[in-house]
């Protein structure tokens, strides 16, 4: 009984996703990732052999035990990226992200990242410049029960303006006029998160997060998929904060078949209200297998905000609808991801009606992987006919010990 206690522990454990900065799974734990079953497979350098039951069994306790092992790993890791957008918003930041195991279950994560916000000057808009630090401590996956898991950090970010807070203008009339930014609300903001998921047996879960943090901090992430929503920085406070809540769900309707649901508000420091919901249902493509992933994923996504802002985007509604096709490959020394997805968009707000638009977005992630050592690039661009348009690209080298 011993042997097979161990076995459904083991098994227990390696169905639940944990960070990770490899190419198919960059994000924190608790955000959106790409579903793949946990089957078990046998290494490449297994040669197979007729096995009874008992050596089976011991065989699945061995490979599940060396795979939370190689889970379990410290790591450390430097990471750079650089954004752009329509808006002439570059994002350019780098920094430190860090894994520590302590007592066989507590997973702790330290990430450090400094760099520059800025927005080029056109118009009627002034040049912003302003050099953000952002740092927090935390957990991931800690295990309250093999299926209950709990996650959370206290953040710190600073913002220091390097452009001139205020200085004199002249008009098209030849008159002189003296232009102010928004202040900044206090230059720091205080932040974290808390999360909590339930895994059911199928490997469906149900969680929350609620998290304090800026509408910059998208940008620290590992993963490459951004979308800026600042649009005017002369018009907002960098430092503004959102207190954020949502409810996901991933459920497991078909072997290799998933719904996803994602839902929740962002209330703003500002005062605004942001209502979101998004939704898709995974399907694997004929040619999908274990190490060689491919999905189709229909996908859905609506919000709303109380108020319209200059500063950044805050629509009455907008809703988008697409079909992205997402594939994860990995090979012996290399693992690549890529996706794109297609959508339609609608749009109301002061300046838009509602009309159809359509965009598009792609994305490639490709990491080399040595024994312990991982260096990966990825890019990321969106453009629709709006003419808005964004790209990003990061850089990343991890070693784990």
């Amino acid at each position: 009984m011993k042997p097979l206690a161990r076995f459904l522990l083991a098994l227990g454990l390696l169905v639940l996703p944990v960070i990770d900065v490899g190419a198919s799974s960059l994000q924190e734990s608790g955000e959106l990732r790409p579903f793949i079953p946990h089957l078990v497979q046998p290494s490449e350098d297994v040669v197979p052999v007729v096995a009874t039951n008992d050596e089976s069994l011991s065989a699945e306790i061995a490979k599940a035990e060396k795979e939370l092992e190689a889970r379990r790993k410290s790591s450390v890791s430097l990471y750079s990226s650089g954004f752009r957008d329509k808006n002439d918003i570059t994002v350019m930041h780098g920094g430190l992200f860090a894994a520590a195991n302590f007592l066989d279950s507590l997973n702790a994560r330290l990430l450090f990242m400094t760099g520059q916000l800025h927005q080029d000057a056109k118009s009627q808009r002034r040049e912003t410049d302003i050099w953000r630090t952002a740092a927090s401590l935390g957990v991931a996956d800690l295990f309250l029960t093999p299926r209950i898991i709990v996650w959370g950090a206290a953040g710190y970010e600073t913002f220091t303006l390097n452009s001139p807070e205020s200085q004199l203008s002249m008009d098209s009339e030849g008159d002189l006029n003296r232009w102010s930014r928004t202040p900044m609300y206090r230059g720091y903001l205080v932040g974290g998160r808390l999360g909590v998921k339930y895994v059911f047996g199928n490997e469906s879960e149900l969680g929350l997060e609620a998290k304090r943090e800026s509408l910059w901090a998208e940008h620290d992430k590992f993963d490459t998929r951004v979308f800026n929503r600042v649009e005017d920085m002369t018009k907002m406070a960098a430092d503004m904060a959102a207190n954020k809540g949502r409810i996901f769900a991933n459920i497991v309707t078909f072997p290799e078949q998933q719904l996803h649901l994602d839902g929740g508000f962002d209330s703003l420091e500002d005062g605004n209200l942001r209502r979101w919901g998004y939704a898709h249902y995974q399907v694997p493509v004929l040619w999908s297998q274990d190490k060689h992933w491919t999905v189709l994923r229909p996908n859905f996504y609506v919000e709303s905000c109380t108020e319209n802002k200059a500063g950044y985007f805050s629509p009455d509604s907008h809703i988008t609808t697409g079909v992205m096709l997402h594939t994860i490959h990995n090979f012996k020394y290399v693992d690549l991801e890529a996706e794109v997805n297609p959508q339609l968009l609608w749009t109301r707000n002061q300046t838009k009606n509602g009309e159809t638009q359509e965009g598009i977005h792609g994305l490639v992630n490709i990491t080399y992987k040595y024994e312990d050592l991982r260096l990966g690039v990825g890019g990321f661009a969106y453009a629709d006919t709006d003419n808005y348009w964004i790209y990003r690209a990061n850089v990343f080298l991890k070693y784990s010990f």
